[in-house]
């Protein structure tokens, strides 16, 4: 299946060239997440609730596809609820523990671009 997203807005603390993350969350996001967040907002509202991620499944980001590595025990309910995941471009560690996190990766080991109306694709 797959479902998509567009980024609707990205605030101003949302992307740093330090770190490989990006937070995401849903339009229902409240003014302090929006600063540090990339907002998406489900293209089928009904399938939001739909999306179920495991190892192995892709996100597609623009025209950069990534591999999950690894889905956190929130992810499930965090996504599909309030939008909610935070997307971590390295693969994980032992110690990489983060609850609401999807690690990713890509043959370039890179971070994407997210601009306004970039459209997220979530195969699973």
């Amino acid at each position: 299946m797959e479902v998509k997203a567009k980024i609707i807005k990205i605030g101003p603390n949302a992307i740093s060239k330090k770190d490989p993350m990006v937070i995401l969350f849903d339009e229902t996001a409240t003014d302090t997440l929006e600063e540090v967040a990339v907002i998406q907002q489900f293209l089928d509202k009904s399938e939001e609730a739909q999306v179920k991620l495991a190892v192995g499944d892709e996100i597609q980001i623009g025209a950069s596809n990534f591999t999950i590595q690894k889905v956190g025990a929130l992810v499930q309910s965090n996504l599909t609820s309030i939008g909610h995941a935070t997307l971590i471009f390295k693969t994980p560690e032992a110690a990489d523990q983060m609850q609401s996190a999807i690690y990713l990766t890509n043959s370039a080991q890179e971070v994407p671009t997210f601009d306004l109306n970039t459209v997220i694709t979530y195969r699973f």
